[in-house]
């Protein structure tokens, strides 16, 4: 939805919906495109480097948020909302740059009808061949504009509907829902996936921006080739106006939603489990 294939209007007829001028994809649009292009393989396209991907960022990301956030609650320097955002900033920058390599490769792999690419390994080279260096790590500072406002305001958040939902569900033992794993995991899954989609609400402009610049060096559309974060702007809202830096908006809160979920549960669980371990 936020690539837009040029040839969607000629592959899906009067189906498109018109805007300003131009042909978008709704999300149904989008789904319908993949299938009748390139069938139902086309929804794992990119699955490998995804699974890389995630690995990479999971494993760094709470590695560093765990470690961080221990050390500056030590120093006593900041309150607990203060340390959350920024552990949780500091450790998505460490993130963005260990995983941009990957994440570029996933993203171009993703585009329906991309197929400059035979496999991971062929990426890596091409990348190093025809873009150098620097093609492993475009659209770096926009991920890095993206990502650590998404984290700084995602874990601060993320406590606070955590607080909020163990108070509407469990008001008779709000401080032993910790304990509890079931309780745990209801807590944690809501307030997991509300912070998320607020994270994603306020930094869905910034995504769409970044994708395109992840893929526009194999992009004929002009339209979506950015010097800027300012010429990403202004290009997206002379072209699509304000309803623009939102393409995408539903199926990125879905499937940021549900990853969210399952690595907080995860995460919770197992700090609990510290928790309990270090108690004794």
């Amino acid at each position: 939805m936020q690539v837009n294939p040029a040839d969607a209007q000629k592959l899906l007829g009067d189906g498109v919906v018109a805007g300003k001028g131009k042909k978008y994809l709704s999300f149904y649009e989008a789904t319908l495109l993949i299938k009748q292009t390139e069938g139902y393989k086309g929804y794992l396209r990119g699955f490998t480097p995804a699974v890389i991907k995630n690995f990479s960022t999971a494993g760094t990301y709470f590695s560093f948020l765990f470690y961080t956030e221990e050390l500056l609650q030590k120093t006593r320097m900041f309150n607990d909302s203060q340390t959350q955002t920024l552990s949780s900033a500091i450790a998505r920058t460490i993130q963005a740059f260990v995983s941009n390599p990957i994440i570029v490769i996933k993203q171009r792999f993703e585009v329906v009808g991309f197929n400059e690419y035979t496999g991971i390994a062929d990426a890596f080279v091409k990348i190093y061949r025809q873009e150098g260096i620097r093609g492993y790590y475009q659209g770096l500072w926009i991920s890095l504009i993206r990502d650590v406002p998404h984290s700084a305001i995602f874990y601060p958040v993320y406590h606070l509907f955590r607080r909020f939902y163990t108070n509407l569900l469990y008001l008779n033992s709000p401080t032993n829902v910790k304990s509890d794993t079931r309780q745990n995991v209801v807590v944690t899954s809501l307030a997991s996936a509300s912070a998320n989609a607020i994270s994603c609400l306020v930094t869905n402009p910034i995504d769409i921006i970044r994708t395109r610049v992840y893929f526009q060096y194999y992009s004929a559309d002009k339209e979506q080739q950015y010097s800027g974060l300012y010429d990403g702007i202004r290009k997206i809202y002379e072209k699509d106006g304000p309803r623009g830096f939102f393409r995408g908006l539903v199926p990125r809160v879905l499937r940021k939603g549900m990853a969210t979920v399952i690595c907080w549960v995860a995460y919770e669980y197992l700090i609990d489990k510290e928790d309990a371990i270090m108690a004794k």
